[in-house]
């Protein structure tokens, strides 16, 4: 088994911050790239300030505080990530920004090391960077926010190997994470789930007897702590966009889809993102509950 102790997470965004931190929590060499210098520099020091804090107020020792500044280190520079055991990516949900980036790591990291993806919609065999990578392909997709989420789905491809698979089980029970492992022809089973009730939450809002927020309420009371447009803004409107594409691809029934697409298009459009752009189906800049025109119209059954 290929034993990780060298791990880095890529991405800057929620995903990948929410995976750094719980990964700083446990005794690994850990790196963070970043996608820009701008963002390493705010990032270093964000984690910096956050161990400082923990050390001060006796949430951790002296001794784990020096370790975690000596054993993490927050970067720009991909070359930082050669001698990794396993890299974690959580940039965009976009299949070619994926690919790229595996491409360029696939020449500077060691070939003993395994890429992992943490997408939720594309299956890792479709970023195999090449074939010596091939076997230690693999997806880790978790769930955000990840310090709350116990389960990982450990997704092995086509090609991963039992070694592979076997390393990735050990990594997750180590940080302290369920694997719930599947092959390709079962991959994202929890999202597919989720999709359909989502799917019909937008068609009531479609139909104009439903508002938004009336349904999230009644998701709040009856089934999760998050509403199902509550939820679509939190990760943005443009990554559940990517994602619905994906999973809707080959999708026997592709109508049932259709007034949730076509809403999440619009709402593309207007720059409607969610919690990122300040608007989404909800507004945050102080007052919640005020929606968009967008999602006014599709309420009112004009859409």
């Amino acid at each position: 088994m290929h034993k990780i102790t060298k791990v880095a997470v890529i991405g800057d965004g929620k995903m990948g911050t929410s995976i750094f931190y719980h990964l700083n929590g446990f005794d690994f060499q850990l790196a963070w790239l970043c996608s820009s210098e701008e963002e390493k520099e705010k990032a270093g020091s964000v984690v910096s300030s956050k161990n400082r804090r923990l050390w001060k107020s006796g949430a951790i020792s002296e001794d784990v505080y020096a370790s975690r500044n000596e054993k993490t280190k927050v970067t720009a520079s991909p070359a930082d990530l050669k001698d990794c055991n396993l890299i974690i990516e959580a940039v965009t949900e976009n299949l070619e920004t994926k690919r790229t980036l595996f491409k360029s790591l696939d020449e500077v990291v060691n070939p003993s090391c395994i890429f992992a993806t943490n997408s939720s919609s594309i299956l890792p065999s479709r970023l195999v960077p090449s074939e010596k990578r091939k076997s230690r392909v693999a997806g880790l997709h978790f769930f955000y926010p990840v310090v709350m989420k116990n389960t990982v789905e450990l997704i092995t491809g086509l090609h991963s190997s039992e070694e592979t698979a076997a390393s990735l089980h050990d990594f997750l029970m180590k940080i302290n994470k369920t694997p719930f492992h599947q092959d390709e022809s079962q991959a994202f089973v929890l999202n597919r789930i989720l999709l359909d009730l989502q799917a019909g939450a937008f068609s009531l809002i479609q139909n104009g007897g439903w508002f938004h927020y009336e349904i999230d309420e009644l998701v709040r009371t009856c089934f999760f702590p998050t509403g199902v447009f509550e939820f679509f803004d939190h990760v943005g409107i443009d990554i559940m966009l990517a994602s619905i594409r994906n999973y809707t691809e080959n999708a026997k029934n592709p109508e049932f889809y259709t007034p949730m697409i076509n809403l999440l298009e619009a709402m593309v459009d207007y720059n409607h993102l969610g919690i990122k752009t300040g608007q989404g189906f909800y507004t945050y800049s102080g007052k919640k509950g005020t929606h968009s025109a967008v999602v006014t119209i599709a309420e009112k059954g004009e859409a």
